[in-house]
């Protein structure tokens, strides 16, 4: 099989590894509260499975995964909430 040539394997240098890591600014959540899922419903009034609907629409940026649980800053949930008020106002205007 002269003909065929195997594509190239791809290597993984350690020495470049620190540069493909995200760049994650950390932000001053002092005073801020991590809300697990029924947490963010309880604030939101919405059930579980709205949520993780939302977020396969892609649609709740500030829900995250830590580990196996979904979870979300209160800080965010807030600032997402204010945002489609506001939309939401300036569509009936």
């Amino acid at each position: 099989m002269k003909g065929t040539s195997a594509p190239p394997r791809l290597r993984k240098s350690r020495a470049g590894a620190s540069d493909m890591s995200p760049q994650v600014t950390a932000a001053d959540r002092s005073n801020d509260v991590l809300l697990d899922l029924d947490g963010v419903c309880a604030f939101k009034g919405t059930t579980p499975a709205t949520e993780r609907y939302l977020r396969h629409l892609g649609e709740t940026t500030y829900c995250f995964r830590m580990g196996r649980r979904l979870v979300a800053w209160k800080t965010d949930v807030i600032a997402y909430i204010e945002a489609h008020r506001i939309a939401d106002q300036e569509s009936r205007s």
